[in-house]
């Protein structure tokens, strides 16, 4: 094989990684939700309103985030795949001993106290 045909295979190579890589990125839609913090933190106890990449940065999966399915007071998102729980405002993982990771942040949108 020439030279340039070797850098030209490479070259393609890269491509369709990277193709791979940003359709990989792309591909979880948004979940939107409204709740209290439940992780430490030094926010006020008041509704946030939070969109989050729907993916798992525990377990890599996309699509497995479900709102508040263990009914907690403030509301939080757990993984389907792997049952891990995250704070549904700060993104952060509840684990006993200190997140060991942080959803991503799509957009934040807003708060309100609802009259508390």
């Amino acid at each position: 094989m020439k030279l340039h045909e070797h850098k030209f295979f490479i070259g393609i190579s890269l491509i369709f990684v990277i193709s791979l890589f940003c359709i990989a990125t792309i591909s979880a839609s948004p979940i939107t939700v409204t709740a209290k913090p439940s992780a430490v933190n030094d926010l006020p106890y008041v509704d946030y309103t939070v969109t989050w990449k729907n993916h798992c940065p525990l377990c890599g999966h996309d699509e497995t985030l479900t709102f508040n399915p263990k009914s907690t007071y403030e509301g939080e998102l757990t993984c389907s795949y792997c049952d891990a729980d995250y704070c549904a405002v700060t993104g952060k993982d509840k684990y006993g001993k200190g997140p060991r990771s942080r959803l991503l942040l799509f957009k934040y949108q807003n708060y309100s106290n609802n009259g508390t």
